[in-house]
Formats: C-alpha cells, sequence, structure tokens
C-alpha cells in the first residue's frame, strides 16, 4: 500500500496552481462513454467511495475532512488552505500555492488506492489560476510516486504545451515507470472543470465536463506500494 499526493509534482516538475474541488477516489467506473452529465452538486459518499473531500471550511482554515465511508485522516502543510475566494459546490475549496514546494495535503498509506488490474475512477473539480509554464516538465495532481527507480505505482500529471498532454503514469514493478497513457486537452484559467479519469475492464479513459476525451487499452496491473498520497506542492518536500 502506499501514501497519495494530489495536486503535487512526483518528479523534477511544479507544484499545481489553482484549486481543487470534490476530490474523490472511488473503486468502480462510475461515467459511460461518450458521455454523462457533469457534477450538479456535491458528491455523496456511497460504498464504492474511498475518498471523498469536499474541501469546505472558513477562509484560510487548514481542516480537510475525509466524508468516504471509511475516513482517512489528512494533514494540510505548507500553505495549503481551505479557501473561499472560489468554489464549485459548499464553502470552499482546496487552495494549492505553486510558489510553495511544501504546499499539500498528505494522507497515510492505505489499501483503498491500490488499484492493481480492477476498475477505479478518480474524479474532481479543478480550477487553474495559470497553465504550466513553457518547458516545465508538468504539475502532478494526484500520485503515489516517490521517484522512478525508487519507489513507483501511479501519478496523474498535465505538462505544458499547445495543447497540453495528460498523463496517466504507471508502474507494474513498484520501481520503475512501465510509461504513461494520455491524452491532450488544453484547461482555461479562471473557471472550474470536472474532471475524471477512469479504468473500465482493459480501458482507461479521460473525461472533462461530462464529455470523453479519449479512450486508451490499458491492461497493466498497477503495482502496490508502501507510500503515502499527497495533493499539492512537491512530492519530495512533502515526504
Amino acid at each position: 500500500n502506499g501514501q497519495l499526493d494530489i495536486g503535487s509534482s512526483y518528479s523534477a516538475g511544479d507544484p499545481f496552481d489553482g484549486y481543487m474541488d470534490e476530490i474523490r477516489i472511488s473503486d468502480t467506473a462510475r461515467y459511460t462513454q461518450p458521455s454523462y452529465t457533469a457534477p450538479v452538486a456535491a458528491y455523496s459518499s456511497d460504498s464504492n467511495t474511498k475518498l471523498l473531500l469536499h474541501a469546505d471550511g472558513t477562509n484560510g482554515g487548514t481542516t480537510f475532512t475525509d466524508s468516504s465511508g471509511s475516513p482517512h485522516t489528512v494533514t494540510a502543510t505548507g500553505s495549503t488552505n481551505t479557501s473561499t475566494a472560489q468554489k464549485k459546490f459548499g464553502t470552499a475549496s482546496a487552495l494549492f500555492v505553486t510558489s510553495n514546494d511544501a504546499d499539500g495535503l498528505t494522507i497515510a498509506d492505505s489499501a483503498d488506492w491500490y488499484f492493481g488490474n480492477n476498475d477505479f475512477t478518480i474524479d474532481f473539480q479543478i480550477y487553474f489560476n495559470s497553465n504550466p509554464p513553457a518547458g516545465q516538465s508538468g504539475s502532478t495532481l494526484l500520485n503515489q510516486w516517490k521517484s522512478n527507480g525508487v519507489l513507483a505505482s501511479w501519478g496523474i500529471q498535465n505538462n505544458s504545451g499547445s495543447p497540453e498532454r495528460w498523463h496517466f503514469y504507471y508502474s507494474t514493478d513498484g520501481v520503475n515507470s512501465a510509461g504513461s497513457v494520455y491524452w491532450d486537452y488544453t484547461f482555461s484559467t479562471g473557471q472550474f472543470y470536472h474532471v475524471a479519469f477512469m479504468r473500465k475492464g482493459s480501458h482507461m479513459a479521460m473525461f472533462v465536463n461530462g464529455t470523453c476525451v479519449g479512450v486508451n487499452s490499458f491492461t497493466y496491473n498497477i503495482a502496490n506500494v508502501n507510500h503515502p498520497l499527497q495533493i499539492g506542492g512537491f512530492m519530495d518536500a512533502l515526504d
């Protein structure tokens, strides 16, 4: 099992600059292709919900509550806080600051983010204050990945470019990257998007606001590693 990293870089990239709301991990394929109705209200927990962060609270707060059926303790570090400046649902969202490498949320090792070869969905609301600068290796929004050649399981990263390229990196041996599946999609700043990454059987798909961006073949057994989950900021700074 391993720690999960959300909104952070698992390698020498840059931390995410913006807000995230309604962060959820599920052990089922929640959405249908080619489209679905994007959420119009905050999620409710069900038997398939393994992590659910509404990111509600007061402006500048540092309490993040997991509203899943088996709640995990979430620790805020650096400047990460609940912000009322931007929110999709509820009272606030999670603010991550790109200038602070120590920003982030960490959650202890759990079997709930050991995916193996099973179906899963990772979805969230996201608001970019800025897009990745040209030449940047990318901002990782969620990951369970210390560094390639040391501990590796999976990570979601967006890279600069036109269009931006979104990768789902994975390891099959728990040490080395086995590659990535990816999709091209550029987000505008200053607005929320619902984004979902979903595995169903032998395929992986990315969705934005209810529309499927693309479907890739994915037949791999994702490795189980002993590393926490992190959301926001450099992973290495939070370890």
